[in-house]
């Protein structure tokens, strides 16, 4: 399991990174800004930063690239073709549940691909479910991206990360056929 360091404000995340060094410098970056705060302030209204574990990427990521392609280079052209989203610049008036979104480590950041926000950065309408099918079945985050960025035989041909805008129902039941295959 790999860890990722949350920074929070009470329930707000304000933050992701893949060192905690990191984590505790913008930890302390926010104490500055925002006033002194007691670090162990018993209403939890304090800055604080804790561990946040995630699953490592398997051997068998379901990707068109093929083998030989690192997972920086995959995550490179995702955020070329699709765009990967901050935690931070998005705000946290969702007060994000990180089990909720599809989350990767990329350049020692947590970013969210964003094909599966809207315009106005919110889920697309059955997305919750279609990442609670792979999660169950034991998918690593990388591998539930390449599966939305690629051509998909259960779903007819077609990209998930297109068709779940206009038929959620439809990347729903070819994610649950691909997860029972797998």
């Amino acid at each position: 399991m790999r860890e990722v360091w949350t920074v929070w404000d009470g329930q707000a995340l304000l933050g992701l990174f893949a060192l905690r060094v990191d984590a505790e410098r913008r930890a302390a970056e926010i104490r500055v800004a925002e006033g002194a705060r007691r670090e162990n302030d018993p209403q939890g209204l304090s800055v604080r930063v804790e561990a946040w574990t995630v699953a490592p990427p398997s051997a068998s990521s379901r990707r068109e690239d093929g083998p030989g392609v690192s997972q920086r280079e995959f995550l490179g052209r995702i955020d070329h073709d699709w765009g990967l989203l901050e935690i931070g610049p998005m705000g946290t008036a969702h007060f994000f549940h990180l089990d909720t979104y599809l989350l990767v480590p990329y350049r020692n950041r947590l970013v969210a691909p964003a094909f599966q926000f809207d315009p106005w950065r919110e889920l697309w309408p059955g997305f919750r479910d279609v990442l609670k099918v792979f999660r169950d079945s034991g998918w690593d985050e990388f591998s539930i991206t390449a599966w939305f960025v690629s051509r998909q035989g259960a779903a007819d041909g077609d990209v998930p990360a297109l068709l779940i805008r206009y038929e959620p129902k439809r990347v729903l039941h070819a994610a649950r056929v691909t997860a029972v295959d797998w």
